[in-house]
C-alpha cells in the first residue's frame, strides 16, 4: 500500500513498473546446487574431517587443548583443500565447454 502512495508522484514510475516486470519474468539457471557447493559443502567437510580427527586422533601431543588445536588445523586445511580442488575443477569444467 505505501509503495503505490509512494509511485503517484513519481516521474519514473512506468520505467519501473516495466523493469521490474522484465526481473520477475527473467528465466535462467538455477543456482541451488551452486550455493550448496559454495556453502554447504565447505563446512561439511569441515565438521566431518574433525569428527574424524576427534574418533582417531593423531596423538602427537599429551596435552588435550594442543590436540584439539592440532585437529582443528587439520580440518581446516583440509577444507581449504577442497575449495581449492573445486576451483580448479570448475575451471577445467568450464573451459572444456
Amino acid at each position: 500500500m505505501t509503495q503505490q502512495s509512494d509511485c503517484q508522484g513519481c516521474i519514473q514510475k512506468h520505467d519501473c513498473q516495466e523493469i521490474y516486470h522484465k526481473l520477475c519474468t527473467t528465466k535462467g539457471p538455477s543456482v541451488a546446487i551452486k550455493a550448496i557447493c559454495a556453502f554447504l559443502l565447505p563446512l561439511l567437510i569441515f565438521i566431518a574431517v574433525l569428527a574424524v580427527f576427534e574418533k582417531f586422533p593423531l596423538k602427537i601431543t599429551d596435552t588435550p587443548q594442543l590436540q584439539m588445536l592440532i585437529n582443528v588445523a587439520i580440518a581446516f586445511s583440509a577444507t581449504i583443500g577442497s575449495i581449492l580442488i573445486a576451483k580448479m575443477l570448475n575451471k577445467k569444467l568450464h573451459r572444456n565447454s
